[in-house]
């Protein structure tokens, strides 16, 4: 460009513009693996619509310690979900079963679901839990 325009301040000005240009570049993709990496990702909306496909499933109730992570290009979720303490595991098992498909209709692209179930209104919330998210944590 200096010599073409005949202006030698060209270079330089040039080479800084592509070095923060390449800067900016290595700063997106570090932020993008190390956020993937580090099991983040998604966003609200896509926490916003596992809570309420769960919400949807008559007996499913109180999801809590929810993870969503990327693998490729697909989703793998993981959360606990809360029923009656009375149910038999067959039934307990097949909310958790209802959980899963209303997760699959509600967020496309899921790769693998894990839906862990506890008994409700028991106490037994463990205060050192503090892993995942519940509807609290996006609304």
């Amino acid at each position: 460009l200096s010599r073409v325009f005949r202006l030698p301040v060209l270079d330089p000005v040039t080479a800084f513009l592509v070095s923060l240009w390449i800067m900016k570049s290595g700063v997106a993709v570090f932020l993008e693996g190390s956020t993937e990496l580090m099991d983040g990702g998604g966003g609200r909306e896509l926490y916003k619509a596992l809570f309420d496909a769960v919400r949807s499933v008559p007996g499913a109730a109180s999801p809590h310690r929810a993870r969503i992570r990327k693998i490729a290009s697909r989703w793998d979720i993981d959360l606990d979900i809360e029923v009656d303490g009375a149910l038999t595991v067959r039934d307990a098992h097949r909310i958790a079963m209802g959980v899963e498909q209303a997760i699959h209709a509600a967020i496309p692209d899921v790769y693998d679901i894990v839906v862990h179930v506890e008994p409700a209104n028991e106490g037994e919330r463990f205060p050192g839990e503090q892993y995942g998210l519940s509807e609290a944590d996006v609304r």
